[in-house]
C-alpha cells in the first residue's frame, strides 16, 4: 500500500523557520557561556590565596 502524503508549502517554511531558530539559539547560547565554556578546559587555573597570610593584608 503506497501512502500519499500531501505536504503543504507552509509547512516547508515553518520547518525552516524552526531549524534557524534552533540554529541561531545555540549560537546565542555559545556566545553567552563561552567563558565558563573555555575555563572548564583552560588548565591555568586561579591560584588559591596563601593559607600562612590567613587573607589579611600587611601594611
Amino acid at each position: 500500500m503506497w501512502l500519499i502524503v500531501y505536504i503543504d508549502p507552509g509547512t516547508g517554511s515553518y520547518v525552516l523557520q524552526v531549524v534557524a531558530a534552533g540554529v541561531l539559539g545555540a549560537m546565542f547560547a555559545l556566545k553567552m557561556f563561552w567563558h565558563r565554556i573555555a575555563g572548564f578546559f583552560r588548565r591555568d587555573r586561579p591560584s588559591k590565596p596563601d593559607v600562612e597570610q590567613g587573607g589579611k593584608s600587611s601594611d
